[in-house]
Formats: C-alpha cells, structure tokens, sequence
C-alpha cells in the first residue's frame, strides 16, 4: 500500500513524522521560497484505515457497492469540514486549514485525504499551567467554540489531545473531526468523542447542544488547574479502574470538588460549567468568555497591587536602612 509523506508534485518536502495514529499520520513539511524556509503539518488520512475494515463491512453482509458508497460517505464528510475549516481560516484560535486535496491510491483501494495545515506545538496533558494561563486558555477556546457554534457545528470532541499553541501563546483548537451540524443530532445519538471529557446528556445519549462543548472545556480546564488529575481520581498515576470509577462518578451527576488550583471565584465558574443538568450552565460561549475575561482582569489587578507592595516594602525597606545608617 503506498504512502504519502508530503504534498504531492510541489516543493514541499518532508521533514520528519509528528504523530501516527490509527486513521494516519501528521507530518513536518517544509519548502524555500524567497530566501524563507516555510513549514506546515501535513495531516494524511487514508480511507479505508485498513484491509480489516473492508472485511468487517463485508462479515456484516454488505456487498462492493455498499462497502464503496460507505467509504464514498466518509471521504465526502471529511472533505465537508475541511470546506468548513478553509472557510473559517483566520481565526486566531482555531488550527488555519491552509488546503486540502483527495489523492486515489496508486494500489489497492480507497484514498488518501490530505490537509494542509499551519505547524503549532501540541499542549502537553500535564503541562504546569498558572491559573492565569488557564484562564487565558478557556477564553481563547471559548472563542473558538464560539467561531464552530455560530456555524451550526457542535464540536463533541475536546480533550486536551486537541489543543495546540502557536509562538505568540494563542491557545487553539485542531480540525474538529467528528462534529456534527445541529441539523443531524435527531437521527444521530451516536457516543463520539473521548469518553473522559463529555458531557453527561452526551454519554446517556440524550437530546444535546452546545453547551456540552462548553462543559468538555470546562474539564480540560479543571484537568491543568488539578496537576493533570479530572474530577475524583485520586492519584497522580491512577489505573485503568480509578479513571473508570472516576469517571462513573462525573457521568452520574456527582458534584463536582474544587481543584486543587486556583482562587474560589475560578472554582465558581468551573462548578457552573460542570453542571451535571445543561440548564444550569452557562447558556453560551459569550456568557462563559465574559465571566472568564471579568477572573482574568481581577488577577491583573491583584498582580499589579502585589508588584507595587513588593516594590513599596523594598523601597521602605531601603529608605530605613539608610536612616539607621545615618543616625
């Protein structure tokens, strides 16, 4: 089966592989141009994944139309949130789709979806954050819900797996993949999105909407303000049971324990967004960046006062010294 590295008759050149995964691979590419080396991502995504998914269609009974409509669907899907992402390119905390392309297979069947994007860091899970970069981190995610929101898109998979920041310390999220339009939500019920992070009227497949892309970020941010810990697990390594009960307990409505970081109006505001019961939460994106942006002003001023009594105190300090030195 061949495979693609880099984006077909250009300049572009390959540089080395960023991730694998199941469905393809995001890799380092790179071409000169006046004198400036310029870099992007390239993510390949090749349908089908495998030879196994073709015989697992086939075992459930489909014939080769069915199989090629099928994987047809998917390919025009995927090609559907890349018009999407090239549509909204330019905004600051969304991951700019800079072109897209479908290349056939040289052998065997199906196609590989190649994307083009601009090259940022990946977030690390356990990265230390200070509170004030979590703040800034909900408010620039919020942003970019509310870019996905105002077209109709339900994100349905934050995690911190999503999350990128470019060399100015902007906050963004990835491609979406697996969102949907509110549209299709009354025929689709279907479990998408890391079981860690949804909502719970997500998980019992319930009607949703989108304020449970804002309960998703909401844990992410309670996740970096509990040193990498989600609500109830105990450890700082926990084992598969611990996240699993953990994770039972949040789906059940249990309410939700402060974090260990962070002051008791950030708590407030993370408990709010963690509502088990959706009316109860922030009803938008704008209302959830504006208690947000009111926390991060009062730690601006706090820091500010804090800097000036430090600066009094030594000044003070100077001034004694100096007196008792005179006299």
């Amino acid at each position: 089966m061949n495979t693609i590295n880099t984006w077909p008759n250009s300049d572009w050149k390959y540089v080395r592989t960023l991730n694998t995964g199941i469905f393809g691979s995001v890799y380092e590419i790179e071409k000169e141009g006046f004198g400036k080396i310029y870099k992007s991502a390239l993510k390949v995504i090749t349908i089908p994944s495998s030879e196994e998914e073709i015989i697992v269609l086939k075992n459930r009974g489909m014939d080769a139309n069915a199989i090629d409509s099928y994987f047809e669907k998917r390919v025009y899907n995927i090609l559907k949130e890349c018009r999407l992402m090239s549509a909204i390119k330019g905004n600051t905390n969304i991951l700019s789709c800079e072109d897209y392309m479908v290349v056939k297979k040289e052998e065997g069947y199906g196609w590989h979806i190649l994307i083009r994007m601009e090259l940022v860091k990946p977030l690390k899970r356990n990265q230390p954050l200070s509170q004030k970069e979590i703040i800034r981190m909900g408010i620039d995610l919020g942003k970019a819900l509310d870019t996905f929101h105002k077209n109709g898109i339900i994100y349905r998979n934050i995690n911190s797996d999503n999350i990128f920041v470019n060399e100015y310390g902007n906050f963004k999220l990835s491609e979406y993949g697996i969102s949907r339009s509110l549209e299709v939500l009354e025929i689709d019920r279907t479990i998408e999105g890391n079981i860690s992070y949804i909502a719970p009227e997500v998980y019992s497949q319930k009607t949703y909407g989108y304020s449970g892309d804002l309960y998703s970020l909401a844990l992410v941010l309670y996740q970096y303000a509990n040193r990498g810990r989600l609500p109830f697990v105990q450890s700082e390594n926990p084992s598969m049971e611990d996240v699993k009960r953990a994770t039972k307990l949040r789906l059940e409505g249990k309410s939700i324990p402060a974090p260990s970081q962070g002051n008791q109006r950030f708590h407030a505001i993370l408990q709010k967004a963690l509502e088990a019961d959706p009316k109860r939460r922030f009803q938008s994106t704008t209302e959830f960046c504006q208690a947000l942006e009111k926390l991060e002003t009062k730690v601006d001023i706090q820091e500010i006062i804090c800097r000036f009594t430090t600066i009094f105190k030594t000044k003070m300090c100077d001034i004694v010294r100096f007196v008792i030195k005179k006299f």
